[in-house]
């Protein structure tokens, strides 16, 4: 499989040479969504893109229950389960930067010990 950016940039080679190509991109905390996804992402050769929104996973377990590092380490486990390797896993920045601007603004707000503290 290819490293994240070098996969990136043949993608836009190739969509400026008129081939269809994409990446797989799932939103989802779901197991079952989470896990084809990976599956297809293994069978194809391609690198998947995975994120949640800050309302199914965030510092206080969201809807989901789950903390961004359980989410994680939960993802890492499937990968781990169906031979797929994490380095080919994009994690979605936007997603991280977004939830920790607003866990820091509410610490900040609140005075509550970071996490990590």
């Amino acid at each position: 499989m290819k490293q994240i950016m070098s996969y990136l940039d043949e993608i836009i080679h190739d969509q400026k040479n008129n081939k269809a190509v994409g990446i797989t991109s799932i939103c989802s905390a779901n197991p079952k969504v989470l896990e084809t996804s990976l599956r297809y992402a293994r069978k194809t050769g391609n690198l998947v893109l995975i994120e949640s929104t800050c309302n199914q996973v965030n510092q206080f377990g969201g809807y989901t229950g789950m903390t961004p590092a359980v989410f994680v380490a939960n993802l890492r486990n499937l990968a781990k389960q169906i031979g797929f390797s994490t380095e080919h896993i994009d994690w979605g920045r936007p997603f991280r930067s977004q939830c920790m601007e607003k866990r820091d603004r509410r610490l900040s707000d609140e005075k509550v010990p970071h996490p990590g503290a």
